[in-house]
């Protein structure tokens, strides 16, 4: 009878002559169980922390003995990580790397405004607010910052974004205020760490990224991916014969809203973005304008129709509320596939927008909040029944 061989070639697994035993799968240590931080940052402000051929880095990993990493990324976002041996090496590390993320000589702070967006575990982000808002108003009066803990969380992940403002001291200050709240806690849920591929530019406000309307530093961000094209001409096209009150050319013409409602915001006559005529891209909501190949807009612009959609009338219910009905079928046009339109107009106006339920058909629409707030949300309402009432128009 033959014996199965020996030895660590496969006697005590069972398996053949030769055969390795198979190998335990590598455990990823959790992020939360390190010691260190992971801060969200504008793709261009990696760059000047990184310094020229990784000379700031380097120095950075010298001087503190931590780990400082910043994986390359190609869209708008990065993750600067910061891992160390103690915590206060790797404070000491991120205070002295502030300073180059807004391009100070010679890594100097200036006592300029600064702000800082550190990735925890959701878990983690309702402990650092804590009951009923307890802990964070806390924090935010003994430093004297701006905080807001963002509540949903980045794409793909369980992280949220903490957003800090101040004085480079103030920041620090709050960061070991929100950090003695991180190391104590206990988190046993599933960790599902942000990767800055999976930045959505439709969402990017609601999670704290770097969207199109956040507040970025300086308010010098370059434009993320998937911006509208600018208001305006741009390219011209040639000019087509005349259709209701468009002509267009190119990919629109002055098309746009109709006449009296763009009035009334403000707006140009015949055009939500109407460039001159002819102007390629130039007219109607969202850049796209009236003509469609050169034929000219409709009086209610969109992509080439003639038609347009009722006319919201708010009325006034108290000094920050308005009220409009729409019908049933309309709703779709303003909440969007799983919600991502109402999602938009209620992040880019920052106003406050309720949609009943029906009732007799019908549908009420409450919009409250500030009269800047106010306004743009009515009009990016209104701007969502027209296009949806426009259609795609034809040739």
């Amino acid at each position: 009878m033959l014996k199965r061989p020996g030895g660590m070639h496969g006697g005590g697994m069972g398996g053949y002559p030769g055969m390795m035993p198979p190998k335990r799968a590598k455990v990823e240590k959790k992020f939360s169980d390190k010691i260190g931080f992971r801060i969200l940052l504008a793709s261009k402000a990696a760059g000047c922390l990184i310094g020229k051929g990784g000379s700031t880095i380097n120095k950075l990993r010298d001087d503190y003995n931590c780990s400082v990493r910043i994986p390359d990324c190609a869209g708008p976002e990065r993750i600067l990580e910061i891992v160390g041996e103690e915590w206060d090496k790797a404070f000491s590390c991120l205070e002295a790397g502030i300073p180059y993320l807004y391009e100070c000589p010679d890594g100097v702070d200036n006592g300029g405004h600064r702000e800082l967006r550190f990735l925890v575990h959701q878990a983690i982000a309702g402990a650092i607010i804590g009951k009923g808002g307890e802990n964070i108003k806390k924090i935010r009066d003994s430093t004297g910052v701006n905080m807001k803990v963002y509540q949903n969380t980045c794409p793909q992940s369980t992280d949220r974004c903490v957003q800090i403002e101040g004085t480079q001291e103030e920041v620090m200050n709050a960061a070991r205020e929100v950090y003695t709240t991180v190391i104590e806690y206990n988190l046993t849920a599933h960790e599902n760490i942000y990767d800055p591929i999976n930045y959505d530019n439709f969402y990017a406000n609601e999670y704290g990224g770097f969207g199109s309307s956040s507040k970025g530093r300086r308010g010098d961000r370059p434009p993320p991916r998937g911006d509208m094209p600018p208001m305006g001409g741009g390219m011209r096209g040639p000019g087509g014969p005349p259709m209701g009150y468009g002509r267009g050319g190119g990919f629109g013409g002055r098309g746009g809203f109709n006449d009296d409602y763009m009035d009334e915001m403000g707006g140009p006559r015949g055009g939500m973005m109407g460039g001159p005529p002819g102007g390629r891209f130039g007219g109607g909501e969202f850049g796209w304008g009236g003509g469609e190949f050169g034929r000219g807009g409709g009086r209610s612009g969109g992509f080439g129709s003639g038609k347009r959609g009722p006319k919201l009338e708010f009325t006034r219910e108290a000094d920050d509320s308005y009220k409009t009905t729409i019908e049933k079928d309309l709703g779709g046009a303003i909440i969007g596939i799983g919600g991502q339109r109402i999602r938009k107009i209620r992040s880019d106006s920052g106003a406050t927008i309720q949609i009943g339920n029906p009732e007799n058909n019908v549908r009420t629409i409450t919009v409250s909040g500030d009269e800047e707030s106010t306004r743009k949300a009515k009009h990016l309402i209104q701007s969502a029944i027209y296009e949806f009432s426009a259609g795609p128009g034809g040739m």
